[in-house]
């Protein structure tokens, strides 16, 4: 039977916290210096996803695919918690996340669990 790893699950949210303040940093340098590529930093932005999933079915060592999307509904729910309280990130993020709540918590579940998912395989293949 599967079972969840609340450490893995956890490990994968502290993660999420770190790589996204850097992620945070890094975005308002490049666009307050300008001559940046957008879609670098919208890559960037699902890499942050993608490795907290990593996280989280590394350090469970099993079942990545279901810790990384545990692990993406966490962080779903603490950005919208902080974006509703108003520590937001910026105006357009939070108009994007109130127009499509519902579908912003799902593609941080499925991109976290394609981290968990990738962990696996990278598991198995070495």
């Amino acid at each position: 039977m599967v079972r969840l790893d609340i450490r893995g699950i956890l490990a994968g949210v502290l993660a999420f916290a770190l790589l996204y303040g850097l992620y945070a940093l890094a975005s308002s340098w490049l666009v307050g210096r300008g001559g940046y590529a957008p879609w670098v930093i919208t890559l960037a932005g699902y890499l942050v996803w993608l490795l907290a999933g990593y996280v989280a079915g590394a350090v469970s060592g099993r079942a990545g695919l279901l810790n990384g999307a545990v692990t993406g509904l966490l962080t779903s729910l603490v950005m919208a918690g902080f974006l509703f309280i108003g520590l937001g990130d910026s105006p357009q993020l939070r108009e994007t996340i109130r127009s499509g709540i519902l579908f912003w918590m799902a593609s941080g579940v499925l991109l976290c669990g394609l981290g968990g998912l990738l962990n696996d395989l990278h598991r198995r293949s070495s």
